[in-house]
């Protein structure tokens, strides 16, 4: 991760305009999360509130410039979240950049006269470690903060607070994160847990005096829905209820959206980058979306907010827009617009979402439709092919690899759709079973790079379910069309190999069991690297959850489900 200013680092003058008054904002912290070179950068500030009454950012300025009429060569758009930092509260103001840049300047004027800044921001002074992903348990009575190392060397934690609840170091395994790559998660109590939808900081500081920080909402909810309109049918074993309410307009009133389930959430921009493309360039939208984010938040804070982007741009979308919903969700549809790309042609899409979104969750809207290549020439007339079952399956253990906490299906109907093929449908049936009885695990789960095998053309991708277990996906991607990109996929099956676990010390697994059919208790030894599996037969995938011995696996599922994420449990 690259990013802007230490601690250490940064200079900062502050100024109060006109008469004093109540609202006292500071800025604590800053530094810039980047994901890859050749991105530019979104600018985090930790702002404090030390008045008595609540403020929010009027005006914000980058090099001196007020953010206006955005997006322009500065930056794509800004936003305090929480939109008004109560008295004594804490929040973060992000600023995405539009081209990476050396040094920085930051200010920001709140709405009661005081300038804060500004903040002379440094590129490559970042903590070494980032916020992958933030969860809550069940009833929101827990706090999942997971903390990947970015560096080279071990670090230790000394402090992890979530809105005033803290764990201090001395935890033991979870207080230190391995080298490059590595993932802890550490489990905070929320004491009265928050109502859905509560602004949530989560804060990690590092005993080098260090500390990374980020906003989240609590949210609880795994969608696993028909896109648009709901497939109620019990066979299907979607959620019934509505997923998607259009954003409310200024002077709207929430006692019609109240109506609506308490998983459904608001479309910020639907296609925001497809929108872009139509309007000219890639982020047009974004500061319409982050304000009208604010809005959704004021008028019925229970929902989330979701945003949708599809082809366009995609990975530069899924960086500029990612920051704002609650919940990113993506449609890259590689697979079929690219005939003969293998299932696993959206995993490196789904990762960058992943990347994009952190902490926050992410969604998918998988493949399953007819399309046509149109090339329609005498050696290339036009040709229709549906995504293949084996295909559709393989693609969503990606995504589930991938960490996506969110699953669509688009279209249902029409001369496209999944109703017109059995086999499709009956394979999205499948998929969506085994989601829903995962659901539980899925709310907590993110990735780790824990899992390896020496088996030639088998893919491994470990989660972590908090600090209860690890799901692992083991996955063929030995597979071929033998005629034509138009043939089905033949996989070539895998037999007698071993799968390795670097299991953190402070999970204590020592059993595991398939999820699969016929299922059943696996055998766990310890081998060099860890926990070692022996898997007998591989013919497209194994999903194999890796828990404590005192505990079944049904019971460890059920033990994380409440009734917002176990509706269709089977």
């Amino acid at each position: 991760m690259r990013g802007l200013c230490r601690a250490a680092s940064w200079t900062m003058a502050m100024m109060v305009l006109g008469l004093p008054c109540a609202a006292q904002v500071t800025a604590v912290g800053a530094y810039c999360r980047a994901v890859g070179a050749f991105d530019a950068g979104t600018i985090r500030v930790l702002v404090h509130n030390e008045g008595t009454q609540e403020a929010g950012v009027k005006t914000v300025r980058l090099n001196g410039r007020d953010l206006e009429a955005l997006p322009n060569e500065c930056a794509e758009w800004w936003s305090l979240r929480p939109a008004r930092l109560p008295a004594g509260g804490y929040g973060v103001l992000s600023v995405r950049l539009s081209a990476a840049q050396a040094e920085v300047s930051v200010a920001a004027e709140t709405d009661t006269g005081q300038t804060v800044g500004p903040l002379v921001c440094r590129r490559n002074s970042a903590p070494p470690c980032d916020l992958l992903g933030v969860r809550f348990g069940p009833r929101l009575e827990s706090c999942y903060v997971y903390v990947r190392n970015r560096g080279t060397d071990l670090l230790t934690i000394d402090r992890v607070q979530v809105n005033g609840s803290e764990r201090h170091g001395g935890l033991g395994g979870a207080a230190i994160v391995p080298p490059r790559g590595g993932v802890t998660c550490l489990a905070v109590p929320l004491l009265d847990g928050p109502p859905p939808g509560s602004d949530m900081l989560a804060t990690v500081g590092l005993s080098s005096g260090e500390q990374v920080f980020a906003h989240v909402r609590a949210f609880r909810s795994v969608p696993i829905q028909a896109w648009q309109d709901a497939d109620q049918r019990p066979e299907m074993r979607f959620d019934t209820q509505p997923l998607v309410l259009p954003a409310p307009t200024p002077g709207a009133t929430p006692t019609a959206i109240r109506e609506a389930s308490l998983l459904a959430g608001y479309m910020l921009v639907d296609d925001a980058a497809t929108a872009d493309y139509q309007t000219g360039f890639l982020g047009a939208h974004a500061q319409l979306a982050a304000e009208r984010s604010d809005l959704c938040r004021a008028l019925d804070p229970t929902r989330r907010t979701l945003l949708l982007i599809t082809q366009y741009c995609r990975e530069l979308a899924y960086l500029c827009y990612a920051s704002i919903p609650d919940l990113l969700i993506v449609s890259p549809y590689q697979m079929l617009y690219q005939p003969g790309s293998p299932p696993q042609a959206n995993e490196y899409l789904f990762g960058m979402a992943r990347e994009a979104a952190a902490p926050r969750p992410f969604g998918v809207v998988l493949e399953a439709f007819r399309v046509a290549y149109s090339q329609k020439t005498p050696q290339a007339p036009e040709r229709e092919r549906w995504i293949t079952p084996p295909e559709y399956e393989l693609n969503a253990a990606y995504a589930m690899g991938a960490g996506a906490s969110g699953y669509f299906v688009f279209p249902r109907e029409g001369p496209r759709g999944y109703d017109g093929n059995e086999r499709l449908r009956d394979a999205i049936a499948r998929t969506n079973a085994r989601l829903q009885y995962l659901k539980p695990l899925l709310s907590l789960a993110v990735p780790s790079p824990i899992a390896s095998t020496a088996e030639p053309n088998v893919a491994c991708r470990a989660l972590l379910v908090g600090d209860k277990a690890v799901l692992l996906l083991v996955i063929n991607q030995d597979i071929a069309r033998p005629e034509s990109i138009w043939a089905e996929p033949i996989a070539k099956p895998h037999d007698s190999f071993v799968v390795n676990v670097e299991a953190p010390e402070w999970l204590r697994l020592d059993s595991a069991t398939d999820l699969g059919e016929p299922g059943g208790p696996m055998a766990v030894r310890s081998g060099a690297d860890g926990l070692a599996l022996d898997v007998d037969r591989l013919e497209t995938q194994r999903m194999i959850l890796i828990h404590p011995g005192a505990v079944s696996a049904d019971a460890l599922v059920q033990s994380l489900s409440d009734e917002a994420t176990s509706t269709a449990t089977p």
